[in-house]
């Protein structure tokens, strides 16, 4: 016989990398035994803050797949992100011969949202003062990976200076009709 009961197991924290930003995207894990009376529920408690159900409570045995959306139409919660989360599985036990069970592992799958930079994206009528290979040799040892720091430049109609690292470099046709210009991608480094 089986306690009715029900309750509740709680997971480790999860770090994985301290300094990204992640976000739930969902939660799977295969249940038995389940009906209306006899349920789990996954929540999440991201940075230490209050658990947050990820989804309606499963009522059906077999492989689930739970989202942390709500609504209809479902649209995703905004409270299931930080830095780390830890989970929560609260089963609720109508069935003292039969009780709800998991088996296996919870697996919970998550977007990292690494910091953003800005990426500027310019292009240069490289006919105008050099020959067209001068020009793209030179912005090409830029764009090396052994370049140690940033590059300054300063963005047309602006007077501030700014760095960045020269991620791409390539040769265009800007007229169709064989003048070439050279397109530059900037990866953006701030200084603040």
């Amino acid at each position: 016989v089986f306690s009715t009961d029900g309750g509740e197991w709680n997971g480790s924290r999860f770090y994985g990398n301290p300094q990204t930003h992640k976000n739930i995207r969902y939660g799977m894990f295969v249940t038995e035994n389940l009906d209306a009376s006899n349920t789990w529920r996954l929540s999440v408690s991201t940075d230490g803050a209050s658990y947050i159900n990820v989804g309606a409570a499963v009522e059906t045995s077999g492989h689930q797949t739970v989202r942390p959306v709500t609504g209809n139409p479902a649209t995703p919660l905004t409270t299931v992100n930080g830095h780390n989360f830890k989970p929560r599985l609260t089963q609720v036990a109508g069935s003292s011969s039969s009780p709800p069970q998991i088996r296996g592992d919870l697996q919970i799958v998550y977007d990292e949202r690494p910091d953003m930079i800005e990426e500027i994206a310019i292009t240069i009528n490289a006919a105008k003062r050099r020959s067209v290979e001068t020009n793209r040799s030179n912005l090409q040892a830029l764009a090396d990976h052994t370049i140690g720091s940033p590059t300054s430049f300063v963005k047309p109609g602006e007077t501030t200076t700014r760095y960045a690292f020269i991620h791409d470099v390539r040769e265009s046709d800007i007229t169709g009709d064989g003048i070439v210009a050279i397109d530059v991608v900037l990866h953006v480094w701030e200084t603040s």
